[in-house]
């Protein structure tokens, strides 16, 4: 069993209810996956997370403090249990 902690550090928190949700997993998954368990089970829209079928530009999401990016992207398989921080990303001019 694959347990993934997931940090919520964006507005998305107010339609979870919650800064951290734990998901379990009978095998390895992708990173893509992990984000739409969370649509799914929190009945979120698809667009809150995802954009034209990639992460929205405004989000960032680190495993284990590791940015998705380095570990392959969305696509990247979680093979034993972590933690993910999905952080919001807002700046001005």
């Amino acid at each position: 069993m694959i347990t993934v902690k997931v940090r919520i550090l964006t507005g998305l928190k107010n339609k979870v209810g919650s800064d951290e949700v734990t998901l379990l997993f009978d095998k390895p998954v992708s990173i893509r996956r992990v984000l739409e368990a969370i649509c799914e089970k929190f009945n979120l829209r698809n667009e809150d997370i995802f954009w034209f079928n990639i992460l929205r530009p405004d989000l960032r999401i680190f495993v284990n403090g590791v940015d998705y990016l380095i570990l392959g992207g969305l696509d990247a398989i979680i093979e034993q249990s972590c933690e993910i921080v999905l952080l919001g990303v807002s700046h001005g001019g």
